[in-house]
């Protein structure tokens, strides 16, 4: 059930929850690939009987040429019961200083939002994570889930650094043995 659910692991777990979409207040994460176009993940607010929401991932859809006009998301506000993978809320390696809770017209293009961020547009009730939809669930789109237990953004920056240190140390050898005073 859904109040079942525990907090987001480190990769993601088995999840199903019950409760009804509330599509008038759904959440369109810009800037998602499908590998060949740009488009949004659509995240849609599931309220459960016990009055918490829990974020769903529905998946992928692609954009327009003029990001003003947003792809039309609709689902239907009827009891239903789904199933898919729950995870923390997925977060950029380098993260920008955005008001993501600025008010504004519904569905919102939000750009990697926080659970703080969450919180503030749905109210204090909401889970701290996401739940990616089944493939085998209705009312999602593009859904190729990878479970990713790669490397986390933390360690791109070890390697950027060792690559920075390589070159730092390059340029220093460069100089040091190609330098010949006047004489």
């Amino acid at each position: 059930m859904a109040s079942d659910l525990p907090p987001p692991p480190q990769g993601m777990v088995v999840a199903r929850a019950e409760g009804r979409y509330v599509d008038t207040q759904q959440l369109l994460l810009y800037g998602q690939s499908d590998g060949t176009s740009v488009g949004y993940d659509v995240l849609t607010p599931l309220k459960m009987a016990d009055g918490s929401i829990l974020i769903v991932n529905r998946g992928w859809v692609p954009g327009h040429d003029d990001r003003k006009q947003l792809p039309a998301v609709p689902v239907g506000s009827e009891m239903r019961k789904i199933r898919g993978l729950w995870r923390a809320l997925p977060a950029p390696g380098l993260r920008l200083k955005v008001d993501n809770c600025r008010a504004g017209a519904w569905p919102r293009v939000l750009s990697y939002p926080t659970w703080a961020d969450m919180r503030c547009l749905y109210g204090s009730t909401v889970r701290p994570g996401e739940l990616l939809l089944a493939p085998t669930q209705a009312d999602g789109y593009v859904r190729k889930w990878a479970h990713n237990d790669g490397l986390p953004p933390m360690r791109h920056y070890s390697y950027a650094l060792q690559w920075f240190s390589f070159a730092a140390l390059a340029l220093f050898l460069f100089f040091r043995l190609n330098y010949r005073p006047l004489q």
